[in-house]
């Protein structure tokens, strides 16, 4: 147990690390998607706590926590129009050469949302959704590692 927890705890480090910093002094677009990444972050917060056990496991919080991110994941493309990389952006000016594989990041993450909540829906146990989490957490970590400065 104690190596999933800290698998999960890792990917969701990877996830959320800096962004109650990113904000700042953001406007426009940019703001809007930060604000969008930011509600992710937060998901995956309420996530990584329940599967670590530090609140109690409740499927339907766990599902609806993925839906919304699957939500949010079909809606982000609209928030990176072409040279959007104005600070306090943190989008990396290769989104857009290569725009195909930046969008199918997105494609990744609402598939993978969505799984997990399709398996909260009948999780008995944190447990059952570790494996489906850290795929999640994958997917935000390859693709911050791709399109997002580093600070």
């Amino acid at each position: 147990m104690k190596h999933g927890k800290a698998i999960a705890t890792l990917v969701f480090v990877s996830c959320i690390a800096s962004a109650a910093f990113a904000h700042s002094g953001a406007t426009g677009i940019v703001k809007q998607r930060m604000d969008k990444m930011g509600e992710v972050a937060s998901q995956m917060k309420v996530i990584a706590r329940m599967l670590n056990g530090q609140v109690d496991f409740d499927p339907a919080i766990l599902e609806a926590s993925a839906a919304e991110i699957a939500d949010h994941a079909s809606g982000f493309e609209p928030l990176f129009p072409e040279g959007s990389v104005s600070p306090p952006s943190e989008a990396r000016p290769r989104i857009w050469t290569r725009w195909d594989d930046f969008r199918d990041q997105f494609a990744t993450m609402e598939v993978r949302a969505g799984s997990l909540a399709d398996q909260a829906a009948l999780a008995e146990d944190p447990s059952d959704l570790k494996n489906a989490f850290v795929r999640l957490g994958n997917t935000c970590k390859s693709c911050h590692q791709d399109f997002r400065q580093q600070k």
